[in-house]
Order: structure tokens, then sequence, then C-alpha cells
């Protein structure tokens, strides 16, 4: 998600023209394109009238927290990595339950999100 959204070849490794493409991006504009990602993900499920409103609140506090990590007021380093971008395309291939997929994609959502925020906090 986070290759596609930069705009660059997406192959699922976090190599050195993903790492520049991030460096480059500006990451307000990053995080909210993987948030609104996520939640068009989110609606398209079948079991959104249920679990919409919790998912909805969840992927707006998520986007508030980024948003506020990728500014120049957020001075505490966070570093997270997940290989759950992959997980989710197996596990969605594989037909795991959507919660499974819900959860792997938001861990990965996240993760890119703190990976754009700490590079742009960082410099690099």
């Amino acid at each position: 998600m986070l290759q596609r959204v930069l705009g660059i070849n997406v192959d699922g490794r976090i190599g050195d023209a993903t790492i520049a493409a991030a460096k480059a991006a500006d990451s307000a504009q990053v995080v909210n394109a993987i948030c609104d990602e996520r939640l068009a993900f989110l609606r398209g499920l079948k079991t959104w009238p249920v679990f919409g409103a919790g998912w909805g609140r969840r992927v707006a506090e998520v986007r508030a927290l980024a948003l506020k990590m990728a500014s120049a007021s957020f001075k505490e380093p966070v570093i997270i990595a997940t290989a759950g971008g992959a997980i989710a395309t197996v596990s969605h291939a594989l037909g795991a339950e959507p919660g499974t997929v819900i959860g792997i994609l938001a861990v990965a959502a996240v993760a890119a999100i703190v990976f754009i925020a700490v590079r742009k906090i960082r410099g690099r």
C-alpha cells in the first residue's frame, strides 16, 4: 500500500527506492492516502453495517495520530517494523476471515505511517 501511494513500483520490499520516495513525499498526503484506502477497504466489507462505526473511529484515530507524528511538533522517535502488508495479501488470498485481514491491514497501515513519520523527523 505504501509503495502504491508513493507512486513507485510495488514489489513489497522496503528498499532504497521506497525509502527515497518516502523521504521525498509529503507526509500528510501519504498519511491521508493510506487512511483513505484503508477506510475504502473497510467500507467494502459486508460487515461494515455492523462494525463500521468502530472501524471508522479507529481509522480516524490513526489518521490524527499519524498526522501529529508527521508534523514538526512531534519529537518522539518511534520505530515499528512489520510484515503486515505481505501477510494481509497472503491471508486474503487464502480466504482468511475479514477480521484477520483487517487487523493485519491496520498494523501495516500504522507501520507505514510511522515509517514515513520517523524518516521525516530524522531527515533521512
